[in-house]
């Protein structure tokens, strides 16, 4: 009531005229009446509240996650998305070369107890070495089945002979060991890919928040003021600052 009341008086009892000036960042509307009365409206917005973009914000994300955040000035989250990406990219190259030392072991077991030579062989022939005590078995099943597209040429570069049924078991657990443990990648890599899509929803939230907190940053200052002519000395003041 009573800032209703002051600009009643203001638009209806006196003359008015209207100066716009810029003081740090803020903007100051000022209304001069007659017999020393002031009548100033402040609007301002802080400068350091800068309007973000969410798609940006959005493909910041996607890109490195953290980034996006960091964009829309929301700081804490930035580490948190950062070391998760780091950290599955770590268990990933882990787990990478976990899966190759197992692999190494199982084809130099392959060389030590079936006479297998390592080199220029496909997943195929790791794996039927592990079903079968020989070539010459492997090939009379094969010729069995009529699968001769599937049957080895018998020659030292195909050969295998375990020297007992146990190391062919035990070599073929090694070889499921192996191949589970290079197959466990596809978990790190789908946890990346989500890591990616929650930050860059969750900037593009965050940059929402950040222009939605900007916006309400918008202050009224009503200051009236009353200096009686030929007093200039005594001054009455009253102030009335309102943020939404």
């Amino acid at each position: 009531m009573k800032r209703l009341f002051l600009v009643l008086i203001i638009f209806i009892s006196f003359p008015l005229y209207a100066q716009e000036t810029t003081l740090s960042h803020e903007k100051h509307n000022t209304f001069a009446a007659g017999n020393g009365f002031h009548f100033k409206a402040d609007t301002s917005k802080q400068a350091s509240f800068q309007k973000k973009s969410p798609g940006v914000a959005l493909i910041m994300s996607l890109i490195l996650p953290g980034s996006g955040e960091y964009y829309a000035g929301s700081k804490q989250y930035t580490a948190w998305f950062l070391a998760s990406e780091a950290l599955l990219w770590l268990g990933m190259y882990a787990n990478d070369a976990y899966a190759a030392n197992l692999t190494k072991e199982y084809k130099s077991f392959a060389a030590l107890h079936a006479g297998v030579q390592t080199s220029g062989k496909d997943w195929q022939y790791w794996t039927n070495i592990g079903k079968y005590d020989d070539i010459y078995s492997y090939n009379d099943q094969r010729r069995r089945q009529r699968l001769f597209d599937d049957v080895y040429e018998e020659n030292e570069a195909n050969y295998w002979l375990w020297d007992s049924y146990k190391h062919r078991i035990t070599y073929d657990s090694k070889r499921i060991t192996a191949n589970e443990a290079a197959a466990r990648v596809i978990y790190f890599q789908a946890a990346v890919a989500l890591n990616h899509l929650v930050s860059a929803i969750h900037a593009m939230y965050r940059a929402r928040m950040h222009n939605k907190n900007r916006d309400s940053r918008t202050s009224w200052n009503l200051q009236f003021d009353s200096v009686p002519q030929g007093y200039a000395q005594y001054a009455y003041r009253a102030n009335l600052t309102i943020h939404f």
